[in-house]
């Protein structure tokens, strides 16, 4: 039964009124909104019921003309039907206005009195008309006018309800008092049938014409709720339409940024490049004119120049690879405890050589028999430290009345280590350090020295990037022009460090101090000059050794070496797809486990297999000192 019957919902649904938003101001949204919906509607309405009850005036003279009892009635009856006709045109005019579509409560009000007069002058014309004919023609012409403004004039269904709740008793009191007094008390079957049938039929085609109000009134707010919905879906999709576009202007201007400083980088990068390649290109044709004559002094002199060219491309080579490498996000910062007096020592042994080249005096003030740890990584502090004391060299004084000198010193304020740089050179300009276009790449400022030593102009820029991914470490820079500068590294102390960090110097020896004459060396090199290069630097050593240049090359060498090798030195990219763990795991496969040093010119450590991180990786391109201690050391 539950399944067929109307729920309660249901009911509620169909008679009560529907039931208002909760929010005060989208309820008021909605008067304004159906009012303005629904004018035109209204408008016609009222002009078409105006011209209806215009036409009932010829009916009237009809019924005065065939029935002596209509006589006399007939003007008073002709003048209330011509006071409706202008309430109606009153109502149909005022609502012709602006303000009945723009104003919700004035239009209500102009409707609503409109309706009520119209059917309250129509109920004493039911009152006045001679019977039978107040219920032949006056009732049924209420039935007419209720059914057609309640369904026309689209009334709210609390409208609705005021206008029959004035007009019901009103036009049931009439005709109650009425029909007596139009037939006599000795009312027959028939005729109380008549007043009760009226009575009736009124008020069922007011409840119909109420329910109808209801249904329309629901209709019209689930429409607007979801038109509300809609607006405010579309204001939200717009709202983030238009976020998606700023945000692809923002990337789009930040790429189109990026691109512009890649390629000024780019077009940097190549100028200085140039500069050695130029000198090598150079010396070329000298060297090979002075072999050809025996002048083997000049000779020797020219390939110097070519040396010191090659190394100067290294160095820039390596640093725009530091730099894309620390940039690019991939590069894992490994913070364990530090010995400062150890990395610092280390550092400055490294640049000895190169400041005595240039008449640097250099010198390190640190705690006597006293470790300061910090916590940092390793290669990233030895890399940031080398960057600026080789700065500092770099801009030594030119003034011949001083010395030129960089002085170190180390210590301790509260919870951080300190690490002083200090020069005499020629300073920096303070508005270069506010601006941080030192740290810029490839910034260089009155830099006199000649080409050959001006480096690239990426230390600073190493160095700005370093600190960016190390926490908690920080740079002060103070300088005066033409007196000098100060840098001083910020680093956190690592007070729990229980053991000391093994010994990171790197050795100043010259290439003469190694000999390789015992090793016996496995290499696996594609490319021609690299390969060459490598025997001869072995040869230079007396190391033997046998080479392949794929690993299907390596198949055929394997089976002609006299004995296992003791280092295998191998490229990570090899012909056919293969790459250095293929020959790993061949040389393996015949002679266990081999001491091996892998080269590589992949930039990024995410590009290098984890089979290889228990090797040496040794980044090309490589100095031959690099890969001469390298070999000694895997060899022991």
């Amino acid at each position: 039964m539950r399944k067929y019957f109307p729920s309660k919902e249901e009911w509620t649904a169909l008679v009560f009124p529907p039931t208002p938003f909760p929010s005060a101001i989208m309820e008021q949204a909605f008067h304004s909104d159906f009012v303005a919906r629904f004018a035109s509607q209204r408008r016609a309405a009222l002009v078409l019921g105006a011209l209806i009850w215009e036409s009932y005036f010829w009916w009237d003279f009809h019924l005065a003309s065939i029935d002596p009892a209509f006589v006399d009635l007939s003007a008073t009856l002709a003048t209330m039907r011509f006071g409706a006709f202008l309430v109606i045109v009153a109502s149909a005019v005022i609502a012709m206005s602006n303000r009945y579509v723009t104003d919700a409560i004035f239009a209500d009000r102009v409707t609503i009195v409109g309706m009520i007069l119209t059917l309250a002058i129509n109920s004493f014309m039911i009152f006045i008309a001679p019977h039978p004919y107040d219920y032949l023609y006056y009732v049924f012409g209420v039935v007419a006018v209720v059914m057609y403004s309640l369904g026309m004039l689209r009334f709210r269904s609390r409208s609705a309800l005021l206008i029959l709740a004035i007009f019901t008793p009103l036009v049931v009191a009439l005709i109650l008092i009425a029909h007596p007094n139009k037939v006599g008390t000795n009312l027959g079957l028939a005729e109380l049938m008549y007043t009760k049938t009226s009575i009736a039929w009124i008020i069922t085609c007011e409840l119909i014409g109420y329910l109808i109000c209801v249904q329309l009134e629901r209709s019209a707010r689930n429409s607007f709720a979801a038109m509300q919905e809609l607006t405010a879906m579309n204001i939200e999709v717009r709202k983030k339409a238009d976020a998606i576009i700023s945000l692809e202007a923002a990337l789009r201007s930040e790429a189109e940024e990026r691109n512009r400083a890649k390629s000024k980088f780019i077009a940097s990068a190549v100028h200085d490049l140039k500069q050695p390649l130029q000198a090598i290109v150079t010396a070329l044709e000298p060297v090979q004119h002075t072999i050809k004559v025996r002048d083997l002094e000049r000779a020797e002199q020219l390939i110097q120049l070519v040396r010191r060219s090659t190394e100067v491309m290294r160095i820039q080579l390596n640093s725009i690879l530091d730099l894309s490498r620390l940039e690019s996000g991939l590069f894992e910062v490994n913070l364990q405890p530090i010995d400062l007096v150890k990395i610092t020592g280390s550092v400055l042994e490294q640049v000895q050589s190169y400041a005595v080249n240039h008449g640097v005096e250099i010198s390190l003030t640190a705690p006597e028999d006293e470790s300061i740890f910090a916590r940092s990584d390793a290669r990233l502090l030895h890399r940031l430290l080398t960057n600026i004391v080789n700065n500092s060299i770099k801009y030594r004084t030119v003034d011949q009345n001083f010395a030129p000198h960089v002085r170190l010193s180390i210590g301790m304020i509260g919870t951080h280590a300190k690490i002083s740089i200090q020069d005499n050179g020629i300073g920096i300009e303070q508005s270069l350090i506010d601006s941080e276009a030192i740290f810029k790449p490839f910034f260089q400022v009155n830099n006199q020295h000649p080409e050959s030593e001006k480096g690239v102009g990426l230390g600073l820029a190493i160095v700005k990037v370093i600190l960016n991914l190390m926490p908690d470490h920080s740079l002060k820079i103070e300088s005066v022009q033409r007196q000098g500068s100060r840098f001083e590294l910020s680093l956190p102390i690592d007070c729990a460090a229980q053991t000391l960090l093994d010994d990171a110097k790197l050795n100043a020896m010259s290439l003469e101090n190694f000999d390789l004459s015992a090793l016996y060396l496995l290499i696996v090199e594609d490319d021609e000059l690299v390969l060459r290069s490598t025997e001869a630097l072995l040869d230079m050593f007396g190391a033997l050794h046998q080479s392949a240049v794929s690993l299907e090359d390596l198949g055929k060498v394997i089976l002609s070496m006299e004995r296992e090798p003791d280092v295998l030195i191998t490229d990570f990219r090899l012909p056919d797809g293969k790459t250095a763990v293929d020959v790993i795991q061949f040389v393996q496969s015949r002679f266990g486990s081999v001491s091996t040093i892998v080269f590589t010119g992949e930039s990024l450590a995410a590009e290098i297999p984890e089979e290889l991180a228990k090797f040496p990786l040794l980044k090309k391109p490589i100095a031959p000192l690099e890969l001469v201690r390298c070999i000694e050391e895997v060899s022991r």
